[in-house]
């Protein structure tokens, strides 16, 4: 049946093995082998992974549809008929693998699979093209060890976890023959990015006659000491362009730990923030006097892509904050819980917090496909009071180069401070070239879509926002945009 497994598993061969990648059959797994035989190296077909020695295929396949380990489209392999003359009777074996793949849906591909005493063995976990990342960190993604058997789709989320870190400019993830049968070395090849990173915000929004600038700049050190911790500068000022708003300005140094004491599992986010506010009011301007704090989470990874936090929260001068204020005359802090950074107003002096999610985006900037969701709940115990919310989005591409993602956040409390946006919105996005205008980035998109943001009971705004993201060379990420919507009542922030 797989002439692979066979050799890997003590079968008799015909040749020996030269090389090997796992490839991806609706879902199972099947081997394509590269014999000594063949003249040429082994490549991807255009078509497929398919390369054919004389009148041979030189991979074996269960259905009609191949495609490589984590590769990023499927591609239909080609097939090759001992009797060229015959092709009905060629048509009539890919519609019965077609349908017979469809029956058996989550049946092994190869009928030997079904005794657990010929899986296939991790031998070892390899990285190559590390250079200033430890290779600990790199396994640290991938929830396999030498010794367990073999698990596709562990290598398989294991490539995109590691995709959607900003270490990385490409990941790879491929087998080589072990040292026994039935034994094979996993693989995982990276081209590493720069460890630090920057990123720029300009933002403009037009509100009901209440229009405010968003500034904002990240710098970030991703690979700290080389084990992939991380330490982050964030800056964030709104300024109202007219008089009838507040000005907020928000900073934030923080500490995020990855993998905990070695731990694939857990992780540690903690980080100082101050912030500022002046208020207009028909008397003149007041100031909040300034507020910082301190906060700590402790977190758990479990599946694939899901995780729990539990922390907690300390204001040095919670007065400036009180209850008793209206929240759009509160100080709003930037807070990071391990997974997500907002800017949002504290429940108390004391504070405790609480998040679930799950996030399986590609790339955190320029998702392609994936989907996260996140909810969280602030609980003060003093003053008695819960801050809860949620917030969900998908993204999907529609084509070669654009892309839909739908967002929700229904609780204006819990905002971006790098891409202020409405609630719940429907946006559409296309990829930009690098070429003329825009020759000095790396990749870019252009966006639109409208959006509607619940602020308070009977009280919503609805609204589009557009804007331009931007990867450059010089200043690394760039993010320019416009809000106009219209509110039911005068917006305040």
């Amino acid at each position: 049946m797989c002439r692979l497994l066979q050799q890997l598993r003590g079968f008799p061969r015909e040749q020996p093995v030269k090389r090997l990648d796992l490839v991806l059959c609706r879902g199972r797994s099947a081997m394509k082998v590269c014999t000594q035989g063949c003249p040429q190296e082994c490549t991807p077909h255009h078509t497929g992974w398919s390369r054919h020695c004389g009148q041979s295929v030189s991979h074996t396949v269960a259905g009609a549809q191949c495609v490589p380990l984590l590769a990023g489209s499927p591609r239909i392999s080609s097939f090759s008929a001992s009797h060229p003359d015959r092709p009905m009777k060629l048509l009539a074996k890919i519609v019965f693998a077609f349908v017979f793949a469809l029956l058996i849906g989550s049946a092994d591909c190869f009928a030997r699979d079904i005794d657990p005493d010929t899986k296939l063995i991790v031998q070892d976990i390899q990285c190559r093209g590390n250079v200033s990342t430890a290779c600990s960190f790199i396994r640290g993604h991938l929830y396999l060890a030498a010794g367990e058997q073999l698990n596709e789709g562990q290598v398989e989320d294991a490539k995109l976890r590691l995709s959607a870190l900003p270490n990385f400019k490409s990941v790879d993830i491929h087998l080589e023959k072990g040292s026994q049968k039935g034994r094979v070395i996993v693989v995982i090849e990276v081209a590493e990015a720069s460890p630090f990173s920057s990123a720029l915000v300009l933002g403009t929004s037009f509100r009901d006659g209440t229009d405010m600038q968003m500034l904002a700049a990240r710098i970030s050190d991703h690979n700290l000491w080389g084990a992939g911790k991380t330490v982050d500068l964030l800056l964030v000022a709104d300024l109202p362009i007219n008089h009838r708003a507040s000005r907020d300005f928000a900073s934030r140094l923080e500490y995020f730990d990855p993998q905990l004491l070695g731990s694939k599992r857990y992780f540690l986010a903690t980080g100082l923030f101050y912030s500022r506010s002046t208020f207009n009011f028909s008397g003149g301007d007041f100031s909040s006097g300034g507020d910082g704090g301190v906060d700590l989470s402790l977190g758990r990874r479990f599946g694939s892509f899901s995780y729990v936090t539990a922390g907690f929260r300390y204001l040095f001068n919670p007065a400036v904050n009180s209850r008793d204020l209206s929240a759009d005359k509160r100080n709003r802090y930037l807070a990071f819980d391990g997974n997500l950074t907002t800017l949002t107003d504290s429940s108390g002096s004391r504070v405790l917090l609480f998040t679930y999610g799950r996030n399986s985006e590609d790339d955190p900037v320029f998702p392609t496909r994936g989907w996260m969701f996140h909810i969280y709940d602030d609980w003060a115990p003093r003053e008695h009071v819960h801050f809860a919310g949620a917030e969900a989005r998908v993204t999907w591409r529609s084509g070669g180069n654009s892309f839909w993602t739908v967002q929700t956040r229904p609780f204006n409390d819990f905002n971006a401070p790098f891409d202020d946006d409405l609630g719940t919105s429907v946006t559409y996005a296309r990829s930009i070239n690098s070429s003329g205008f825009f020759s000095g980035i790396q990749r870019g998109r252009w966006y639109v879509g409208p959006g509607i943001t619940v602020i308070a009971h009977n009280r919503f705004e609805v609204g589009v926002k557009a804007g331009i993201r931007l990867e450059t060379r010089s200043f690394g990420l760039v993010n320019l945009y416009v809000i106009g919507s219209h509110i039911n009542g005068p917006y305040t922030r």
